[in-house]
């Protein structure tokens, strides 16, 4: 690969402040308020974006950056649960992004529970965010029941789920990127029909 101008190289520097910035924020409004679910869910799709982005950048990002981000599959499976302990059912959003985790770990059964979950009449958010979550999870589930393989290079879930999470790092900018109204539940946009 040819190597970076001085112009891509600054770019990349900035993403990756910014996406330790993030982290930092994220972190910090977990901790300021103990009884919102919101912090580590996003903190949890941070970790696993991050965890998930391909070897190549995460090599580029280190000869970089002195401290570049680093994450595991684990620690976001982690910050799902710490959410859904928060406030359980919050989001089906939630339960699919911990599904998500678990099938990359290979823990499929556990990933069924929390795409069946995703899918409970208990998640009290709406919107059309969490209307997709469910059908993705419904989808999923379906792919799981017909024999669709959790874990192997060649394919299955797991693959899939992997070029997921590849799609949404190679569109460009920062690993998260806060919602609108910040942290919290997100704002629907208006339909025609409102």
């Amino acid at each position: 690969a040819p190597p970076l101008t001085a112009q891509q190289e600054a770019s990349l520097r900035g993403e990756i402040q910014a996406a330790l910035e993030i982290k930092a924020q994220l972190s910090r409004a977990a901790q300021r308020d103990e009884s919102d679910p919101w912090a580590r869910f996003y903190l949890g799709l941070w970790c696993l974006e991050v965890a998930n982005a391909p070897s190549a950048t995460r090599k580029l990002a280190g000869a970089l950056y002195p401290l570049p981000p680093t994450a595991t599959v684990e620690e976001a499976a982690s910050e799902f649960e710490a959410a859904e302990r928060r406030a359980p059912g919050f989001s089906a959003r939630n339960r699919l992004a911990l599904a998500r985790a678990r099938i990359l770990l290979g823990e499929e059964a556990r990933a069924r529970e929390w795409l069946s979950a995703a899918l409970s009449a208990d998640v009290v958010s709406g919107g059309r965010e969490e209307e997709r979550a469910r059908d993705e999870a419904r989808a999923l589930l379906l792919q799981l029941a017909s024999g669709g393989e959790a874990a192997g290079a060649g394919g299955g879930v797991a693959s899939e789920v992997e070029k997921r999470v590849e799609s949404a790092l190679s569109g460009g900018g920062l690993p998260v990127e806060l919602p609108p109204g910040g942290l919290g539940p997100p704002v629907d946009e208006p339909t025609d029909a409102d």
